[in-house]
């Protein structure tokens, strides 16, 4: 089958309906999954689906770039300046995603990181439900930065 494009927003919906997805069974094991009892076992749940799901589509759909990585998931760097992320329109390129947290229904709000110019974090983190969103990816390289909202999944 043919690739199958995919914007970045859907891509984080999707990451976000497979952890919701989980919940029963992680929970059935005693693996806590809502914050603040969220621990090692979640996260790294958690960060490979993000992995599998969000980072390698979109390393996928620029593969023959030399993009930096994706910042990791619910991680908060000491720097961004060098690093690529996700962001959304609504909160800017100066708020990177960190990571989703449940609100009214599990995994259904995306929490951003507030970024100054330099790229340094700030204490200052952003807020919204996920499917008010429009995601996109800053690439950065050290020739370029690159914004795209779409990608294509070798996945059918």
């Amino acid at each position: 089958m043919s690739p199958k494009p995919n914007t970045i927003t859907e891509l984080v919906v999707t990451f976000s309906e497979c952890l919701s997805a989980l919940t029963p069974y992680v929970t059935r094991v005693g693996i806590p999954w809502k914050e603040p009892d969220n621990y090692d076992e979640w996260d790294a749940i958690a960060s490979t689906i993000y992995s599998s799901i969000v980072v390698s589509t979109i390393a996928y759909a620029v593969e023959a770039e030399l993009f930096a990585k994706l910042a990791p998931y619910d991680m908060s760097l000491s720097n961004y300046a060098n690093t690529s992320f996700l962001f959304s329109r609504k909160f800017g390129r100066d708020a990177a995603f960190l990571r989703l947290e449940s609100a009214v229904i599990p995994f259904d709000t995306a929490v951003f990181q507030r970024i100054t110019p330099d790229g340094q974090p700030n204490e200052k983190q952003e807020r919204d439900l996920v499917r008010e969103l429009q995601f996109l990816a800053l690439l950065r390289s050290e020739v370029e930065e690159r914004e795209i909202d779409k990608a294509i999944s070798n996945l059918a």
